[in-house]
């Protein structure tokens, strides 16, 4: 009899979908375990620096290194342009002033003041020239006048004796009429006379005055010539050290080159760069202290540039006068107090964690839990070369990592291995 086997092929399905649901599970639980976990980054413990939030002593003081420089400099330009032909001093030494410092040459100043000269004397000679010929024509003038007055006056006494001659019949009424035309004749040379030397009076007085101005103009064109020749002589214009000299032999300089400065001697000024976190904390009348030669000075801040290059702004703090001993360019370490010092703050040490964190959040050591450290937001009201015043969000005793969070900056948590 034959025996009817039944196939188990539906036992494979059954086990199929066992391991189907079994893996579900698995990739579900993995799932949620990591979504609770995503912000948590673990991070060995060894390779970071923690530090105690404490209570102390805070120095509101600011350190900074400061360059000495001179209070006041004196510039010096090429006013002429020319070719350096003499060189009688060095950067760096003392100069009086008046004292020649550079012989520069100009040929084209040399034959602009020749041609001015030239040009000045041909128009003085022309201004001579015309001044003889208005007191020639003048005078020619004057003589005919003269001429004129003395024909008419001979006229009217002819006239005067011939008039009643010619009624008596003595003489011809003929001769008394040519007298009478002559008389007439002279009395219009002198009117024309006149009026000739009122016109060519006041055309020549134009003239003159014209003449004049343009004289004077081009004796001022010389004058000034003559300055730009003589400025190429450079001498000091004050007395001071020669800082700066950017001058050789033989070289060109065009009009208005830089070519050095005078620091005026034993007045100095500190100029330092400070970092632009305190760009609005730092203002003029700020009190500093430096040390020279072992000696310790008072300053104020004099000045205040708030233009910011490199992160930095620059402010100027001036010397007392007369200080010896120092040298432009000299470093020197301040101590900017930017207010007074307190004695109970709470102080968080400094570190690299502020690079990225800007000093506005921390990772803070779990107390319950120190094998985790916490992301917390902190205020700062102040720093100084060592510590941070913390004004909340930290308390005392806390545990704070201070080195670089560079590598776990998005982390909300982190857990120490």
């Amino acid at each position: 009899m034959d025996v009817v086997i039944q196939s188990k092929k539906r036992s494979w399905h059954k086990w199929a979908g066992a391991a189907s649901a079994l893996m579900l599970v698995t990739i579900v639980s993995v799932y949620s375990v990591g979504s609770t976990d995503s912000a948590t980054q673990k991070v060995t413990r060894q390779t970071l620096t923690t530090a105690k939030v404490k209570h102390g002593v805070f120095n509101d003081a600011l350190a900074l290194r400061a360059k000495v420089e001179p209070q006041s400099v004196v510039f010096l330009d090429a006013v002429s342009g020319g070719r350096i032909e003499k060189k009688f001093l060095e950067k760096g030494q003392y100069v009086e002033k008046g004292q020649p410092l550079l012989q520069l040459s100009n040929r084209t100043l040399q034959l602009e003041a020749i041609t001015r000269e030239a040009q000045v004397s041909e128009q003085l000679n022309f201004l001579r020239n015309t001044q003889l010929a208005i007191e020639t024509s003048n005078l020619n003038l004057q003589s005919d006048l003269t001429e004129y007055e003395y024909q008419i006056q001979q006229l009217v006494r002819q006239i005067n004796q011939v008039t009643p001659l010619t009624k008596q019949g003595v003489i011809e009424a003929e001769k008394l009429k040519v007298l009478d035309e002559k008389l007439a004749y002279y009395k219009k040379r002198k009117a024309l006379t006149l009026k000739r030397m009122e016109t060519e009076g006041a055309i020549r007085q134009d003239q003159l005055e014209q003449l004049k101005e343009s004289t004077k103009m081009l004796q001022a064109s010389l004058v000034l010539v003559r300055e730009n020749l003589s400025n190429l002589l450079i001498t000091a214009p004050v007395s001071g050290h020669l800082s700066e000299f950017d001058a050789d032999l033989g070289e060109s300089k065009p009009s208005g080159a830089r070519l050095g400065q005078i620091d005026l001697p034993d007045n100095y000024k500190l100029v330092a760069k400070v970092d632009e976190f305190y760009i609005n904390d730092v203002e003029v009348g700020m009190r500093a202290a430096v040390l020279i030669d072992s000696e310790p000075h008072q300053l104020t801040v004099s000045k205040v540039d708030s233009a910011v290059e490199k992160s930095q702004f620059t402010i100027e703090l001036n010397l007392p006068s007369g200080m010896q001993g120092l040298t432009r360019g000299q470093s020197l370490s301040v101590n900017l107090q930017l207010s007074d010092s307190e004695e109970n703050a709470l102080l968080l040490k400094r570190g690299p964690y502020t690079s990225t964190s800007g000093a506005n959040w921390v990772f803070v050591v779990d107390r319950d839990d120190p094998n985790y450290a916490h992301r917390k937001a902190i205020k700062v009201a102040g720093k100084n070369k060592n510590y941070y015043k913390i004004v909340s969000g930290l308390e005392r005793g806390d545990e704070v990592v201070i080195s670089s969070y560079a590598s776990f900056s998005n982390a909300q948590r982190i857990k120490l291995n």
